[in-house]
Parts: structure tokens; sequence; C-alpha cells
């Protein structure tokens, strides 16, 4: 291979990184962990979870096990790693949480029935303390918007969960 072409392809792979860093801040994370093929879908879920962590304002602790269990759900080979990748991810500044590429990321590799359990995952986060906030209620429905689940199949997953 020529330098030039090393020189690109090197270039090509930082600049990917980079894209995924600002896309989804929960990519590099992971892939300090794992070098497993799904890893942006694994990062766009736990996005999405953290956005519904964060949106009445209180980090509960009943909120930080449901995410620890959905890491060792989603990266089960990196059980012994979770509370580290769970410290950092709650590092993440909610504003640095950009729901479009989550959702890209999941619409482009998941069936709708994937991404419509996953739903019942963010119920799960939203209920945990015991407080179904209305904060909370408008994220799901934003995510259900740009996870293009209808809102007959919201309604029916919320009374499920």
């Amino acid at each position: 291979m020529k330098i030039i072409e090393k020189i690109k392809k090197l270039f090509n792979e930082k600049e990917s990184t980079e894209v995924h860093s600002v896309r989804n801040p929960i990519v590099p994370i992971l892939t300090k962990y794992s070098n497993r093929p799904d890893i942006e879908i694994v990062a766009a879920k736990l996005g999405f979870a953290l956005k519904i962590v964060f949106a009445d304002g209180i980090v509960a602790e009943e909120e930080k096990e449901i995410m620890k269990e959905l890491i060792e759900n989603y990266l089960p080979e990196l059980k012994t790693s979770t509370p580290e990748i769970l410290n950092a991810v709650l590092e993440i500044n909610n504003f640095d949480l950009e729901m479009i590429y989550f959702a890209q990321a999941m619409n482009e590799k998941l069936e709708e029935v994937e991404r419509q359990q996953f739903l019942l995952d963010l119920f799960r986060i939203a209920r945990v303390d015991n407080e179904y906030a209305s904060d909370e209620e408008s994220v799901i429905r934003i995510i259900c918007k740009y996870l293009l689940i209808n809102h007959t199949n919201f309604i029916k997953l919320r009374n499920q969960s």
C-alpha cells in the first residue's frame, strides 16, 4: 500500500471515530471495552435510556440500578466492567445526547418489533422510582417519533409495561 493510501486510511478511521464521538458520546466509552460490530446500536439504546434518566432532573439510585442492568443485558461479556461503564455514561451531559443520531442507528439496523421491545426498557426506567413524571412521558413520546413507533403502539406498550 502506498504511503498516501495509508495516510488516507488513517485519516478516515480517525474521522469516523470523531464523528461517532460527536454523534453519540457513549460510543467511545463502549469501544474502550468492546469491539462488537453492534456497539453503535448498544450506545444508541443507552443514550435513549440516559435521556429518560435525566428527564426529570433527578438521577435516582433506582434509575442507576436499571442502567446497570441494561448495560449488563446489552453487553453481558463486559459484566465485570459495568461499574466503570455506568460511571462514565452518567458523566455525559444531557445536552450532548442527540436523539436523532440514536434513532438513525436503531432505525437502520433494528426491526420495528425490536424497537418496540426496547421501548419497554424506557418505560421501566421512567417508572422505577415510583414516579412516572410528565417530563419522562414527554421524552418517551419524542423517542417514539424518532423510532417511528406510532401512537397506538406507544399506548399499548405504555399499558403493557
